[in-house]
Order: C-alpha cells, then sequence, then structure tokens
C-alpha cells in the first residue's frame, strides 16, 4: 500500500553509496565506521548480524556500518562536533534494511538490538571527541 511507498520515498538511496567515487567519500570516516561495524548489530531473532557484515545495495563492498559512518559523521561535524540521540536515530531511519533478497524493507533503526542506539551514540561521542 501506500505506507511503503512513503517509507520508501524518505529512504536514502543505499546505491549512491556504491558508485564509483562512493569509496573515497567514506575514508574520513573508516575509524568510526571500523567501531560502529564491530558494536553495533541487526538483531534477527536472537542472533546478531554485526553492521560490518550487512552489505547496501547488491554490493559486496560496501558495508553498512560504512553507511551509517559517513551519514552520522557528517551530521555530527556539521553539528559542530554536537552528539544528539535523537539525530543518530533519525539517520538510522532513513536507512534501509532489505530481508528477504530485497521482498521487505524496514527501518534499520527498527532492527537493531535494543541496546545499539545507547552504544552507537557512545561511540559517535567518543570520535567527536578526539576529533577535537
Amino acid at each position: 500500500g501506500d505506507i511503503g511507498k512513503t517509507a520508501l520515498g524518505s529512504w536514502v538511496d543505499l546505491a549512491s553509496f556504491v558508485t564509483s567515487g562512493g569509496g573515497k567519500k567514506l575514508e574520513p570516516f573508516g575509524d568510526l565506521a571500523s567501531k560502529v561495524g564491530d558494536e553495533v548489530f541487526v538483531d534477527v531473532n536472537g542472533w546478531r548480524l554485526y553492521t560490518k557484515d550487512v552489505k547496501v545495495a547488491k554490493s559486496d563492498k560496501v558495508a553498512m556500518s560504512q553507511v551509517i559512518a559517513q551519514m552520522v559523521g557528517e551530521k555530527v561535524l556539521g553539528a559542530g562536533g554536537k552528539v544528539d540521540q535523537s539525530d543518530i536515530k533519525e539517520v538510522l531511519d532513513t536507512l534501509p534494511l532489505s530481508l528477504g533478497g530485497g521482498t521487505l524493507q524496514v527501518k534499520l533503526s527498527s532492527a537493531l538490538g535494543k541496546s545499539c542506539l545507547y552504544d552507537l551514540t557512545r561511540i559517535v561521542e567518543d570520535w567527536s571527541d578526539k576529533r577535537r
């Protein structure tokens, strides 16, 4: 129905991260992406699928942790280094997670483990503090 269309329209086009120049954009956030990939996970019925292992837009090169790091990193840098958990959740709300070979898409924020938003916020705060 219409709900899917509305949600899809508000989601980030992950294919843009896979384009030939996409890798260069991700480099400044490599340290953040590494930490995110090691600690932030999708909870699949009790199984932990870490964001470093979630590939985006049919790519075998770009991990969800890299996309999270770039989008959250740019938002924090744009806010002068200020980290806001609601801003981080807003970013996660725009990232689609494809399930069942793409037959179903959910917000990444809805699929993360319970403590992951808190953990991600702490990781980003540490990263931002080190940049000052």
